[in-house]
């Protein structure tokens, strides 16, 4: 268990590096999209000084002819190269119709990979040949080759969003932060086919689903990506508190800059945590955070008791670790702020992260918002929080794992 946590913390922190150093509010995006929107005003403009020259040097019947043409090639498709446009065009395009050009730079590519039909019922199983999708309201799931999936797997997923979307009060909703990334060529490296055309606008959330082949992989998410695998969805496996893990971290991240690695893990903890309990599924993951009883975990908490404001900053953005302190204190983190601010306090969080521009490892940018957020000297309170509060936790998991036999 701890192995696949070291190798799930390594990973996780690769994916989300990789999405915000890339393009995800970066001033680069921000300057080439200024250098884009003024080479094509400049188009624009030109384009109508010398419509205007031409018409004064027309008749009336060249002119109307030549008005009719511009119309028409305005309405026409422009190139595929990104940001082009039809020249001396006179009629702009709506505002949608260009966002959407310039995020796709292309014309929309019907997919080559079949849609799979889902029956809705648990007990049928159906082995995916070749590489196929189901589109969803919200998501679109993603089958590698081999992939063995129970008919009801699109329920789950459901279920899965809307019990995420109840216990942090956000929405798996397309958000102008999400818009700005870039879409990350996950669907060929990890399935090895490319599913071009499906969900181009990122608004619903990629779920890819591959075949667990006990080689060491593990699963990972990013700001609109989820790496599961079938097994997940096993009864057998409890597999279905990855999921909640991951999910939560989708959710979460579509709502404003990453809020660094011990918040990220202490949401994607607490997910699991919440809606394993509510569901009757057996978290034995979290028994490495029980420190009562004489049992022993694999961080320290001396420290983290005696000063959190300084082990936050030392902690946050940190290299991971066998130790994996970001969890260690990221679940009794968001423990304490749930308990302590409320079942509304991501949603406050992401509200007032969105207002700033900062990298997953600025500790300092992030206590600034939490300190925002909450109005209160956070960590201070936390202090005085940490020994009973989480005593209080271990004491709840206890009790809610007896069925399954912790003693």
């Amino acid at each position: 268990m701890k192995k696949k946590l070291e190798r799930k913390a390594a990973v996780i922190s690769l994916a989300l590096m990789i999405c915000f150093t890339t393009a995800c509010g970066s001033a680069e995006s921000k300057q080439l999209s200024e250098k884009s929107e003024a080479v094509n005003a400049e188009t624009i403009e030109t384009g109508k000084t010398e419509s205007k020259d031409t018409e004064n040097a027309s008749t009336e019947k060249e002119s109307s002819e030549k008005n009719i043409s511009e119309k028409e090639g305005s309405e026409k498709e422009g190139p595929e190269e990104e940001g082009s446009e039809k020249e001396g065009s006179e009629k702009e395009t709506s505002e949608k119709d260009s966002s959407e050009k310039e995020a796709s730079g292309k014309e929309a590519v019907s997919p080559k990979e079949p849609q799979v039909a889902l029956s809705g019922k648990a007990e049928d199983i159906l082995e995916i040949k070749e590489c196929s999708y189901y589109e969803g309201d919200r998501y679109v799931l993603f089958f590698g080759k081999g992939v063995k999936i129970h008919g009801d797997i699109a329920k789950k997923i459901e279920q899965v969003m809307k019990e995420e979307e109840d216990l942090f009060g956000l929405r798996y909703e397309k958000t102008k932060y999400l818009s700005d990334c870039p879409n990350p060529p996950w669907r060929s490296q990890e399935l090895g086919c490319s599913f071009d055309g499906i969900n181009p606008d990122r608004e619903k959330v990629d779920i890819l689903v591959a075949h667990y082949e006990n080689d060491g992989a593990i699963e990972w998410s990013d700001v609109n990506t989820i790496l599961l695998f079938d097994e997940d969805f096993e009864e057998e496996t409890n597999g279905i508190k990855t999921i909640y893990h991951e999910m939560g971290h989708v959710l979460r991240l579509r709502q404003s800059p990453n809020l660094g690695n011990i918040i990220e893990e202490g949401i994607g903890l607490y997910a699991e945590d919440m809606l394993c309990r509510k569901n009757n599924v057996a978290n034995w993951d979290l028994i490495q955070y029980y420190d009562v009883d004489g049992y022993m975990v694999n961080y320290d908490t001396t420290e983290m008791k005696k000063n959190p404001e300084k082990v936050f900053r030392e902690v946050n953005g940190a290299p991971r670790s066998a130790e994996q302190p970001e969890y260690a204190y990221g679940i009794r983190f968001v423990h304490f702020l749930f308990e302590t601010y409320g079942t509304d306090v991501v949603k406050k969080l992401s509200d007032v992260a969105v207002k700033y521009e900062f990298s997953y490892d600025d500790a300092a940018a992030i206590i600034r918002v939490l300190k925002e957020a909450t109005g209160d000297d956070v960590f201070t309170r936390y202090a005085r929080w940490l020994p009973d509060g989480w005593k209080n936790w271990c004491k709840a998991y206890k009790e809610y794992m007896k069925p399954y036999g912790f003693q």
